[in-house]
């Protein structure tokens, strides 16, 4: 018998990013912290729904009733985890009073997440790893509520930027591009660091020095606006 609890899923694509999280400790919420797990430790295709349901103590038909087939399941995963990322990443954008304050925060930003919730970052390395095209699938998908929407936004903000001028010679979705490929870049080649260069990302001192340092550097490319 299925419970009432949470919602049955709702076939199309982009469905279910419009939604939020399920509430903690309900089957659905059950299900995608087992299935974010076992997707981050084996991949897409060495994960079963079977593997899935065992671990978090439900039965297939739960899983079916409430995310439809596997795919969906994973898209879900991936789109809550997505979602959660651009939601960081405006919300330090509205609590910093400039931009110029808040582009150099945004390596920091991602450093930390990726710390905090290690499964994107797994999850997002085996998709780039093995060619795959859901993740780019899922993120044009996604709409205003992803990247395309953040990446108006920010652009929108470099262009109104009052206090601080973005370099010229440089396009702003170039600059974008370089500034979150850091942030995730430092994160996806921390073991490479650690042992090329002696730092050990996994470390809260150590990340917080390294992406203050990345700050800096993205602040070095900014200039103050000559009062004409």
């Amino acid at each position: 018998m299925i419970p009432e609890t949470g919602s049955p899923h709702t076939s199309g694509p982009g469905h279910q990013a419009m939604e939020g999280p399920p509430e903690p400790g309900t089957p659905p919420a059950g299900i995608l912290e087992a299935a974010r797990t076992l997707f981050a430790d084996r991949g897409f295709a060495a994960t079963s729904t079977r593997s899935i349901a065992e671990k978090a103590g439900v039965n297939l038909a739960m899983i079916h009733y409430y995310f439809g087939n596997k795919e969906q399941l994973y898209r879900r995963v991936v789109e809550l985890e997505l979602a959660h990322l651009f939601r960081l990443i405006k919300e330090t954008l509205q609590t910093e009073s400039t931009p110029g304050g808040f582009f150099p925060a945004i390596p920091a930003l991602l450093m930390n997440l990726h710390r905090q919730h290690p499964e994107l970052r797994q999850i997002m390395m085996r998709e780039i790893v093995d060619g795959s095209p859901r993740l780019p699938a899922m993120m044009k998908e996604m709409g205003e509520n992803g990247p395309l929407g953040l990446k108006k936004l920010l652009v929108s903000q470099m262009e109104t930027a009052g206090e601080c001028a973005f370099p010229a010679d440089i396009p702003p979705n170039h600059y974008l591009a370089l500034i979150f490929a850091m942030g995730h870049g430092l994160m996806a080649f921390a073991p490479l660091l650690a042992v090329g260069f002696g730092l050990d990302l996994e470390n809260e001192e150590t990340a917080e020095a390294v992406g203050n340092s990345a700050g800096k550097m993205v602040r070095s490319t900014l200039s103050p606006v000559k009062e004409a």
